[in-house]
């Protein structure tokens, strides 16, 4: 994805509700498995939906021109770096099932390690009732017990510094089902919502 993206240095945030929802459009940048191998992750930008027709060089340098139209319930993926990627135009469209999630943010790597003054200010500054988590405890028991939680939330901020490595946990999401009316008995008398298991800052 170069000189979008750098091989060294970038940590990229993902998203995996996009992609989930079928929230996916030509220009994002999506995390899938590789068709070749669903064991290696790749990382490539989205050309085409299904319907489309895509024209491309079967090869560098080549004239000839070939031209597909994207199946039902595929993508097509290609690199920034055209002359080095390895994408749709060798593997053909990308199943759907196996995009991951969207790039939502790209940070450069982080220089200096996090401070616990810098924690404890934007801890503060969130509200008592916000982010609860699956066990329903909101940032109030961050506010309300600091001290005990200070050397825990350091550690895990230190840990993400030095290794850029976030718990495959932290990522975690499961559907809640709330209810639309009262008495409900059937599915369609829920509304189903997401929740996200984070650590926000």
């Amino acid at each position: 994805m170069a000189p979008t993206l750098n091989n060294d240095g970038d940590v990229l945030i993902v998203e995996r509700l996009s992609s989930r929802h079928g929230r996916i459009y030509p220009g994002d940048i999506v995390i899938a498995c590789s068709p070749q191998n669903p064991n290696i992750k790749i990382c490539k930008r989205v050309i085409g939906l299904e319907g489309d027709h895509i024209s491309f060089h079967p090869n560098v340098g080549s004239r000839k021109v070939i031209t597909v139209t994207v199946p039902k319930g595929h993508v097509w993926l290609q690199g920034d770096n055209i002359m080095h990627s390895q994408d749709s135009r060798h593997y053909g469209p990308v199943p759907f099932a196996l995009l991951k999630g969207k790039v939502w943010m790209r940070a450069a790597l982080l220089e200096w390690p996090f401070l616990m003054e810098e924690i404890q200010k934007i801890v503060a500054d969130l509200g008592h009732d916000k982010a609860p988590g699956s066990d329903s405890l909101s940032v109030s028991l961050f506010h309300q017990f600091w001290d005990t939680h200070a050397p825990f939330t350091l550690a895990f901020f230190s840990k993400f510094h030095r290794w850029r490595v976030i718990h495959k946990g932290m990522n975690s999401t499961f559907i809640a089902l709330v209810l639309k009316i009262e008495g409900a008995a059937e599915l369609k008398d829920f509304r189903p919502i997401s929740l996200l298991t984070k650590k926000f800052c």
